[in-house]
């Protein structure tokens, strides 16, 4: 699942880009950037930040176009639902980390059925390997490495407000 400050990341350049303040990926604008995003990136350690016309980003959620109805899923594990909270007309899980927890299971907000990823129903693995090269672009004697990537299937993809 994208992190918060991933999509945070990801609003900001396509404001900039539809207000037609970046030029050749630069702000041309300083003070029209401030107005529109905000004067710096998200800080962890900071309570009160302000990201100039974006007030709230919901929590990401699955979305699955199932015949041209849109559904949203959460994640689904008996762990999450004692803890599942409603804030506004958002579902959070307090109890999920996605930098730990890939869920398999995940359960549609509106109707309450569950789906899985048996068979790569919802994402796919990918695996890739490489080579490390040192600073000089030689390979390492013991450079190879294996990266996973996971990737939606078609009709999946992720979604926020």
């Amino acid at each position: 699942m994208p992190q918060q400050t991933a999509l945070l990341g990801f609003v900001r350049h396509q404001i900039l880009i539809q207000n037609k303040i970046l030029k050749d990926n630069k702000i041309e604008n300083v003070d029209k950037a401030v107005e529109y995003i905000g004067e710096s990136s998200f800080k962890w350690n900071q309570n009160e930040q302000k990201f100039g016309k974006i007030l709230s980003l919901s929590p990401c959620y699955l979305a699955y176009n199932d015949n041209g109805v849109l559904k949203k899923y959460l994640p689904y594990h008996q762990k999450f639902v004692d803890s599942i909270q409603k804030v506004d007309n958002h579902f959070i899980l307090p109890e999920h980390d996605p930098k730990i927890d890939y869920p398999d299971v995940w359960k549609c907000i509106t109707d309450g059925t569950t789906i899985c990823n048996h068979n790569n129903y919802i994402y796919k693995e990918i695996e890739r390997t490489g080579n490390e090269k040192n600073y000089s672009g030689k390979k390492e004697e013991k450079g190879y490495f294996k990266q996973i990537w996971l990737s939606l299937t078609i009709g999946f993809s992720f979604g926020f407000i």
